[in-house]
């Protein structure tokens, strides 16, 4: 599969095959944790047209599953993630990817998360970041 962005910095597009990061970050800056296990994640990503749910990708010899989480200190793991093809109303397609590893049906992503999101204790917040990638087609 090729990467292929267009113009870059200066007025980026994406040309097809060319392959989407998408990070979703959040920070608990408040003084109190985030109640255990109720950290929900949802993401429609249909408003890319002709856009496909990477399901799994090769990066440098490592398959990297459909959403990875990265954490620092945030009391916070990831317990699922699973896709929607009709829009959010239902999170139960299996979703499996084609020889390039992406499924054109799926509309909606949710992750959960398991833990508590510590309270921020210093100067820095505690944080995670989901990252997933799409395909442009």
């Amino acid at each position: 599969m090729a990467r292929l962005i267009a113009n870059r910095a200066s007025n980026p597009k994406s040309i097809s095959c060319a392959i989407l990061g998408n990070t979703l970050l959040d920070k608990n800056s408040g003084d109190e944790p985030v109640a255990t296990n109720t950290i929900v994640l949802t993401d429609l990503f249909r408003l890319i047209q002709n856009c496909a749910s990477l399901m799994s990708d090769i990066v440098n010899h490592l398959i990297l599953p459909i959403a990875h989480l990265v954490v620092a200190s945030s009391g916070l793991s990831l317990s699922s993630t699973t896709c929607s093809s009709d829009g959010g109303s239902n999170y139960t397609y299996p979703a499996p990817a084609d020889a390039e590893g992406a499924n054109t049906m799926v509309t909606n992503l949710k992750s959960a998360m398991s833990g508590s999101f510590l309270p921020q204790t210093g100067t820095t917040a505690p944080w995670f970041t989901l990252k997933f990638r799409v395909i442009i087609e």
